[in-house]
């Protein structure tokens, strides 16, 4: 049996992947290939590529074509677009032709479209998400009528747009409209330390991640001759990044951005600060890394004495694997959730904060499918350690239970 595995970020290369090596480890006979958004190609380490008996690279088309005032050069832009999913349209069918099951993370909406519109009726779409992802929720949109005239043309033909797009020219709101027409999946799994078990084809499992560190630990497999396809080249190479094995016990903090939020002022300065002198005097036998988030974290406002500086361009997922992390430190950042999602104890400052308080319900409904993320009230909690709840199952278990969800 093969099993198309969709990935369009790079923290779902790394779930994937993850479920992927269960899999490989329970049914030697079943067969994988990686279908990659080409932006991440590079992100591909020799560990992950050992998973996979092909891997072939996609490029997502535009949702819209640029707008331009020039009506020769709109035309062209909206006839490139289309081509492009054309394309792109094309090479998802040729690949879902060739497998019995297609497993898609369900954070991007029109993958699910357009495996929907144009799987076989006897592929099996499965989903993996996160436990407070609901995709069937309605959205509102505010759109021009003419791009909603081209949007709904792509969702009707191509199942591309993520929603049903319909102008309204009362006050030029569209109207709340469903993401699908009917469930695109067969299957849907979603990763959650809590109420773990089974509803119908609904499956509540514990995250799969910690499968990679055995992997890792174990150097990867021979690949050789193994090389991704590109639909613009078949030659395509994928550069790899540094080894970064280094098994120090290690804290991450990881940066927010900076100033967190509005009305960030001096006290609050000063109470971040205490959390760095307090790893600095709690923490003297281990190496404290400091890593700031693409674009939002400026390293330059805090004392980082004592800290060692990553770069924001590693992966988080990495780290993680390549570092020998006992915790993982943010004030609301999504690290702290991926940390968790790895078995590594991992909190959240932002209870430290004067933080509004509906911004403090945006961030517990953005983490509430992890409990195990401690939320430090005072300084001393950061000294517990949390209930990494994911090590109560040993990896022959995760995989049995990723087995009956996607397999079975």
């Amino acid at each position: 049996m093969k099993i198309l595995f969709v990935a369009g970020t790079n923290f779902e290369l790394y779930y994937l992947s993850s479920v992927v090596y269960l899999l490989r480890s329970y049914d030697k006979s079943l067969e994988f290939k990686l279908f990659l958004r080409r932006n991440f190609a590079n992100n591909i380490t020799p560990e992950v590529r050992s998973l996979y008996s092909e891997i072939e690279l996609f490029q997502i088309p535009a949702l819209t074509p640029p707008l331009t005032w020039n009506p020769a050069k709109m035309l062209y832009n909206i006839f490139e677009n289309f081509y492009d999913y054309l394309v792109y349209r094309n090479q998802m069918k040729e690949n879902l032709s060739k497998v019995e099951i297609a497993c898609i993370c369900g954070i991007k909406e029109f993958f699910a479209n357009v495996l929907a519109k144009h799987a076989p009726k006897n592929l099996r779409i499965v989903a993996l998400r996160l436990a407070n992802q609901r995709l069937e929720e309605t959205k509102e949109f505010r759109k021009r009528p003419f791009l909603s005239f081209l949007l709904n043309i792509k969702n009707r033909i191509f199942g591309y747009s993520p929603v049903e797009y319909k102008w309204s020219f009362k006050g030029g709101l569209d109207p709340l409209t469903k993401n699908f027409v009917s469930y695109p999946y067969h299957r849907t799994i979603s990763i959650t330390d809590h109420n773990i078990g089974r509803e119908d084809s609904f499956f509540r499992l514990p995250p799969p991640f910690v499968a990679l560190k055995k992997l890792y630990k174990g150097g990867s497999r021979s690949s050789a001759g193994l090389r991704p396809t590109d639909s613009h080249s078949a030659n395509a190479e994928l550069s790899l990044p540094p080894k970064l094995q280094d098994q120090t016990p290690a804290i991450l903090l990881a940066g927010d951005k900076t100033p967190f939020y509005e009305g960030w002022a001096e006290k609050d300065e000063k109470t971040y600060e205490s959390v760095l002198d307090f790893l600095r005097e709690n923490f003297p036998k281990h190496k404290l890394y400091f890593k700031p988030k693409i674009g939002r974290t400026d390293p330059s406002k805090y004392n980082l004495a004592g800290f060692e500086l990553l770069s924001p361009d590693i992966s988080l997922e990495e780290i993680c694997l390549r570092y020998n992390i006992q915790k993982v430190i943010s004030i609301r950042s999504t690290s702290s959730k991926v940390g968790s999602y790895f078995g590594i104890p991992s909190y959240m400052l932002y209870p430290l904060f004067p933080i509004p308080e509906r911004f403090k319900e945006g961030i517990e409904n953005e983490h509430y499918d992890m409990r195990s993320v401690v939320r430090v009230s005072k300084l001393e909690d950061i000294l517990f350690k949390s209930d990494t709840f994911i090590q109560q199952y040993n990896l022959e278990k995760l995989a049995e239970l990723y087995w009956q969800a996607i397999v079975e």
